[in-house]
């Protein structure tokens, strides 16, 4: 699944993303702790199926509220090999802090993401912008692309 995963940002990459960085939290089963949706209003529709239509799904979401952007998107699915789904809009991260020697000065946001993918239930997390892609899983970082 990651390979489908990475092949869709890669498609959103060099677009001019309405929302950068584009954070997305995916984990199996209930939702990671130290994670919180921020209210929004109104709400994009939750439950709709991570596929290569995800860039066009988060652009209607903004399009229907422009401060979903302030915030990670959390996809998630109930056990593995199930289709990943949008699960929420717009959610604070704040994963126990992680020393972090390998990539300093990095930002809060790729920091958060580095920190958060070291959690329980937390398959990855990708933070897309129009320059860059990176993808975090168990407490490493890879750019893509």
């Amino acid at each position: 699944m990651t390979g489908s995963i990475e092949r869709i940002f890669l498609e959103m990459l060099g677009s001019e993303p309405k929302a950068a960085p584009l954070i997305v939290c995916f984990y199996t089963g209930a939702a990671p702790p130290a994670c919180a949706e921020m209210v929004r209003d109104p709400l994009p529709p939750i439950g709709t199926v991570f596929d290569e239509r995800f860039g066009s799904v988060v652009d209607d979401a903004i399009s229907l509220n422009a401060a979903i952007h302030d915030g990670a998107i959390m996809v998630g699915r109930p056990k593995p090999g199930e289709n990943y789904r949008v699960q929420g809009w717009s959610y604070r991260l704040f994963p126990p802090e992680l020393p972090c020697t390998l990539f300093p000065n990095r930002g809060s946001a790729f920091n958060s993401c580095l920190a958060m993918s070291r959690i329980a239930r937390v398959d990855a997390l990708y933070m897309l912008n129009a320059t860059s892609l990176w993808r975090f899983m168990h407490g490493a970082a890879k750019q893509l692309g």
